[in-house]
């Protein structure tokens, strides 16, 4: 998260920031002066008392405030996107078979496809492995939700599957925005 780290208000309604990643700069912010919240601005001792309130606003009072993020796009001229650029839909599931012994190949909506070890998945659901061998070949399938199923009892996102494969045959591949590191 970006927080501001210092200001300084300077004349004409403009302010020093430096932001916790080490961005710092001047910020116009006489357009605001008047309107709303900040017609306490006309005053200029008012807004010589910016000071960083709750380490995350630039604040004046209870009242008046200002983003952090607001902040950061007038010191960089970044719009919302470059800050917070859209998230990379999660991959798709388009195949999946059981294996021998615990593995099941997979095949996602980018072409990529390999078998993985999903036993540590197994392992940590209500299932006995052993008991269960005929059931995990026979029943595994991908539900309408997206992740791989076995009976109702088992269920494996299609991003730790797509990143364990990447991750196990050193494919550089996308990362999806909500991947887990596995």
């Amino acid at each position: 998260m970006l927080v501001p780290t210092e200001v300084r208000p300077l004349a004409d309604y403009r302010m020093w920031v430096r932001f916790s990643d080490g961005v710092e700069g001047e910020v116009d912010l006489s357009h605001l002066v008047g309107s709303g919240v900040f017609k306490a601005w006309e005053d200029p001792a008012f807004f010589s008392k910016a000071h960083i309130r709750d380490g995350y606003y630039v604040a004046w009072d209870d009242e008046v405030d200002l983003s952090p993020d607001t902040l950061y796009i007038y010191v960089t001229g970044k719009t919302w996107e470059e800050l917070y650029p859209p998230k990379t839909p999660e991959v798709v599931l388009v195949n999946a078979e059981a294996r021998y012994e615990h593995t099941v190949w997979v095949k996602f909506d980018d072409g990529i496809e390999g078998e993985i070890d999903v036993s540590p998945y197994l392992a940590d659901s209500s299932w006995e492995l052993e008991e269960q061998e005929r059931l995990f070949e026979d029943t595994v399938k991908i539900a309408p939700w997206g992740m791989l199923v076995w009976e109702g009892k088992v269920e494996i996102s299609p991003t730790q599957l797509y990143q364990k494969l990447a991750k196990d045959n050193g494919i550089l591949t996308r990362t999806p925005a909500n991947a887990l590191n596995i």
